[in-house]
Formats: structure tokens, C-alpha cells, sequence
């Protein structure tokens, strides 16, 4: 399951890259749901990664007036704090250093 998940978060970094900002648009807030359960159950691997997509999604998201408002409005505050409390939980400096520049950027 670990290897699916690393496989697909590459697979959403390349989307990411590539995508025509309607793709972006249509999957935005069902990646963003994605990455809030991996993160809340992965590895410190697994999370670490996905907190790099999220932070791509996020600054990517400010692009769209209206996914904008959506995400900063709707699902943006509660992904932080979920992302805030893996400061205090024991995990690896690896993800600690990406909540670190996850808060930074946003």
C-alpha cells in the first residue's frame, strides 16, 4: 500500500507540472483530501512527500480566484492544523523540516 501511495504522489507531482489549470481546477480540492489522509497515516517517507505536494497545490491554488477562496476559506485551515500537529508528534526532522516550510510558504 506504501508503494502505491509513493507512486501516486509522484504520479500527482507530475500532474501538477503538466496540467491544464481546468485539471487543476477539477481535482484541487479531491487532492487535497487525499494528501490529508495519507498524511495522517503514512510513514514520515510517505508524509514528507506529501506535504512537498501539498505546499505545490497550495501556492498552485492561489492562481484560481475561485479555488482560491475555496481552499483558503474551506479546506485550507484544517489541513494546517493537521499539518501543525506533526510538530508534536514524534517524527522524523525529514518531515519536521517540511511542516517547518509548509507553515513558511503559506
Amino acid at each position: 500500500a506504501a508503494t502505491s501511495r509513493r507512486a501516486g504522489i509522484a504520479l500527482l507531482s507530475e500532474v501538477l507540472e503538466q496540467a491544464p489549470s481546468s485539471v487543476f481546477a477539477a481535482g484541487c480540492v479531491t487532492w487535497l483530501g487525499l494528501l490529508s489522509r495519507i498524511i495522517a497515516r503514512a510513514d514520515d517517507d510517505l508524509v514528507a512527500q506529501s506535504l512537498l505536494s501539498l505546499q505545490h497545490i497550495l501556492h498552485l491554488s492561489h492562481k484560481h480566484a475561485e479555488l482560491k477562496r475555496d481552499v483558503g476559506t474551506n479546506h485550507a485551515p484544517p489541513l494546517m492544523k493537521q499539518v501543525a500537529s506533526l510538530l508534536t508528534d514524534s517524527h522524523s526532522v525529514l518531515v519536521h523540516s517540511a511542516v517547518l516550510r509548509l507553515i513558511a510558504c503559506c
